[in-house]
């Protein structure tokens, strides 16, 4: 019986992490469309122009953190847009899901 409520309890917490997964997953479809075209155009312009970008990111892990990335590349994944960039908070390279960027502004810092 005390196995049983362990499990319960962890399938809870994966039922809860799904919940939030899925928040930023269901969006109206126009809506998030819009978001990613203006987020890809502002990636795409600062990856040429070689500057930074904070970031408001939603990690299934950590939640909604604060990044400033360096934007490298471009590329589909998973049916939606990614961007490759060095995250100067993790000190190494990540992609980037534009569905699960929720704010991005343009530093004028370069690199």
């Amino acid at each position: 019986l005390k196995n049983l409520s362990v499990s319960l309890k962890d399938a809870s917490e994966k039922v809860k992490k799904l919940e939030n997964k899925n928040k930023y997953l269901t969006r109206k479809n126009n809506e998030l469309k819009d978001e990613i075209r203006i987020y890809y155009n502002i990636l795409t312009k600062v990856i040429k122009e070689k500057r930074k970008v904070l970031i408001n990111y939603y990690s299934f892990k950590y939640g909604n953190m604060d990044r400033i990335i360096r934007p490298l590349d471009m590329f589909l994944y998973n049916n939606g847009w990614g961007c490759v960039a060095y995250c100067e908070l993790r000190k190494d390279l990540r992609h980037f899901e534009l569905r699960r960027i929720n704010k991005i502004e343009l530093l004028e810092d370069f690199f």
